[in-house]
């Protein structure tokens, strides 16, 4: 079960970002990238941000136009999401009241909608919502009780993970229509993952016969309800076009030794990659930026590297990775105190071009 629970937290930071200040301790002390185990540090750095205008590669508009992200407004006990505009302006997306409020805002690939959780406060049963509201911060509503949402590549479902925090049954997945608001049981696990529009990739605990559990992965056939078992001890993030799955394998040691190995999207041809966890795919499938190790403010530290396993960038340090949709720039929330900050980081040159207080970002595509 400690395998089971430690991996079950590696999914949860990479889908939803946890606080710098609760992520995990255990990490290894070295990216050991092959063909090139030491990678060079860049000049990505948690101190102070430079004139952004600094920076030979900064975009023609705003450096972090289109981010969204979560923070606390004036006089408003519930945390809310946030949009930068074109001109650098904040601009309040969300509107949720009677709660704790929203957070960890996920995309539609289209761009035009966002989903975002949040906790439920003075209910019992299923834990958290799932939230939709459109870019314009129109049109907001619950649509389902439940937690990890993800958009289906046309964007009309949301799969997310449903946890009764009463019964302690096992965690289950379901499938919401946003247009309707018909949800289907997708059964048993948690942390689905689209593929294409027709296929997901999610984890179960598996029960051993020794009485242990192990963490696997699934490929789900929504048309069919066909499962079939991907790899064992596995967490599996499906690149962006769907035709290459990264897969984080557990060595049974600690949350920072977990492999990356890259392989087609049935999971054949596995190949290692680099030794890292909680991947995040650039927008082109290109590269990959991954955890290593943390740092002594428990911030995640992150390095890029490309498909080859090359070094493009080291040294950033945060939570929440997200990307740029050109793939030039990242922005993570870091935590420099106590209190969290959204830093946008030039990749090729490791400036910090932007920061503001606020957590959990996400990049408009």
């Amino acid at each position: 079960m400690a395998r089971f629970l430690v991996l079950v937290f590696a999914f949860v930071l990479a889908s939803c970002g946890t606080p710098g200040a609760s992520l995990v301790s255990e990490a290894a002390s070295e990216v050991p990238t092959p063909g090139d185990p030491t990678v060079e540090p860049s000049t990505a750095s948690s101190s102070a941000s430079p004139d952004p205008t600094s920076s030979p590669s900064e975009p023609a508009g705003h450096p972090a136009e289109g981010l969204a992200f979560v923070r606390f407004a004036t006089d408003d006990p519930a945390s809310q999401v946030w949009m930068i505009e074109a001109d650098g302006a904040p601009r309040q997306v969300t509107g949720v009241s009677g709660q704790l409020g929203a957070s960890h805002p996920v995309w539609s690939r289209d761009g035009a909608q966002l989903a975002f959780g949040g906790q439920k406060v003075g209910e019992i049963g299923t834990g958290g919502q799932v939230g939709v509201v459109n870019a314009d911060g129109t049109e907001e509503r619950e649509v389902a009780a439940g937690q990890l949402p993800q958009w289906s590549p046309d964007g009309t479902r949301i799969a997310f993970t449903e946890v009764d925090d009463v019964t302690g049954e096992e965690l289950s997945m379901y499938v919401v229509d946003v247009a309707t608001g018909d949800i289907s049981d997708l059964g048993i696990g948690y942390g689905p993952r689209w593929i294409d529009d027709a296929t997901l990739v999610f984890n179960t605990n598996v029960l051993q016969a020794d009485g242990s559990s192990e963490l696997d992965a699934f490929l789900l056939e929504l048309e069919s309800g066909e499962r079939q078992p991907l790899a064992e001890e596995t967490i599996a993030y499906p690149s962006p076009d769907g035709s290459m799955l990264l897969l984080e394998h557990d060595t049974g040691l600690s949350l920072g030794d977990s492999v990356l190995s890259l392989a087609a999207a049935d999971g054949s041809g596995a190949a290692e990659l680099v030794t890292g966890f909680s991947p995040v795919w650039s927008p082109d499938g290109t590269q990959v930026a991954f955890a290593y190790e943390t740092d002594s403010m428990a911030n995640l530290v992150y390095a890029i590297v490309d498909l080859e396993g090359q070094t493009i960038a080291s040294e950033i340090r945060g939570s929440s990775l997200t990307w740029s949709p050109d793939g030039t720039r990242v922005a993570v929330e870091v935590y420099l105190t106590q209190v969290p900050v959204v830093q946008v980081i030039d990749v090729a040159t490791g400036d910090v071009l932007w920061d503001e207080a606020g957590a959990q970002p996400a990049w408009r595509p």
